[in-house]
């Protein structure tokens, strides 16, 4: 009698732990899929967001579920308010880094491709807030979003850009053109900063984005600035997803990326320096 409770003892034991088991196996290797709702502010034009010379623009406030699965993290708006959250070509989906005070945006599809740190990911209109799934496509990326440094080419044959980013205790990417007002009176303000970088071992790269050469050239010879004149290739514009100029990218030694600036891309580097600095 008593063998035999010890052989049922241990069924139920072996029993208890295999299914102990099967459910720390299950919930480790399930999504972890978190919804949380968020409001954010847009400047709109014939109803849609815009995300160019805003300040021209009337704000509207935009009610957002915020999805995470395992660690990736996207926005769906909800643009005609009606509390569906995934209409096709009606509501947006969007993406956008922790600093930034609103997602980059685009029109929910049947197929959304994202880009996360230059790896691409499909999301299913009908399935929305599941798990991405990882694929290789040629097809136009619908929104791009980085948290550390991806290789970046430039339009002069199309040449690998890699940085040194582990001499400096920070390194600010700025993008820029020679056509944008905003962006010269800036750049000039910045080259006059350039003794304090030095002395903050702050590393400062301007990227033109569609500009001439020449015209670059030109502007940095008027200015006598020492910069070298590159200029980012479409295909890494698309990457970084660079819907308007001027814009900041702020990295640390190991090339992660610690500040953006949506709009102006000014306010990550005016925190690193002294407010006088710029003066």
């Amino acid at each position: 009698m008593l063998a035999t409770q010890r052989i049922k003892m241990t069924r139920l034991f072996t029993v208890s732990v295999s299914i102990l088991l099967i459910t720390i196996a299950y919930s480790c290797n399930r999504p972890l899929h978190q919804v949380t709702e968020t409001v954010f502010t847009f400047s709109v034009h014939l109803d849609a967001p815009i995300f160019q010379n805003e300040h021209r623009y009337s704000k509207v406030e935009k009610q957002a579920q915020e999805v995470s699965i395992n660690g990736l993290k996207w926005y769906l708006i909800d643009w005609n308010e009606n509390g569906i959250y995934n209409e096709l070509a009606i509501d947006y989906i969007g993406i956008k880094h922790s600093t930034e005070l609103r997602p980059k945006v685009a029109l929910i599809n049947k197929k959304n491709l994202i880009s996360y740190n230059g790896k691409s990911y499909q999301l299913d209109s009908v399935n929305i807030s599941s798990v991405p799934t990882a694929v290789v496509s040629n097809r136009p990326i619908n929104l791009s979003y980085i948290d550390r440094y991806i290789p970046i080419t430039l339009t002069k044959n199309e040449i690998s850009f890699n940085p040194d980013f582990a001499s400096y205790d920070k390194t600010v990417f700025y993008f820029w053109a020679t056509w944008c007002m905003p962006c010269v009176s800036k750049m000039q303000e910045y080259h006059y900063s350039m003794y304090e970088f030095k002395e903050k071992n702050i590393q400062f790269i301007p990227i033109a984005y569609k500009s001439d050469s020449l015209k670059i050239l030109d502007f940095y010879s008027k200015h006598n600035m020492q910069f070298d004149p590159i200029i980012i290739s479409d295909s890494s514009a698309k990457e970084l997803q660079l819907l308007s100029v001027p814009r900041t990218y702020v990295f640390n030694k190991d090339g992660i990326l610690i500040e953006t600036t949506f709009n102006t891309g000014l306010s990550a580097v005016s925190d690193l320096l002294d407010p006088t600095m710029s003066h």
